[in-house]
């Protein structure tokens, strides 16, 4: 089960969000600091290695366990197929 997610910053306005992975069509799907999902362009980002969860919003904090939670009852739930 790969859950893993990379944090990102943007290059304009220095906020952070949470990549959740490649959408196949040359964007990735990230976790915006007002809690939105969006498919944008890599390129508007720089990539950051932090643990510092003081950078992340409440609402990315909550949006990232809902995905979280519902990834895995889609892999549990698929696992039984």
């Amino acid at each position: 089960m790969d859950l893993s997610m990379e944090i990102w910053r943007n290059k304009l306005s220095a906020k952070f969000f949470i990549c959740l992975g490649d959408t196949g069509h040359c964007e990735d799907l990230f976790i915006t600091p007002r809690g939105g999902i969006k498919s944008l362009e890599k390129g508007l980002f720089e990539e950051v290695i932090t643990e510092d969860k003081a950078a992340f919003t409440e609402p990315q904090e909550r949006r990232c366990q809902e995905y979280v939670d519902k990834r895995r009852v889609y892999i549990a739930t698929a696992s039984w197929i």
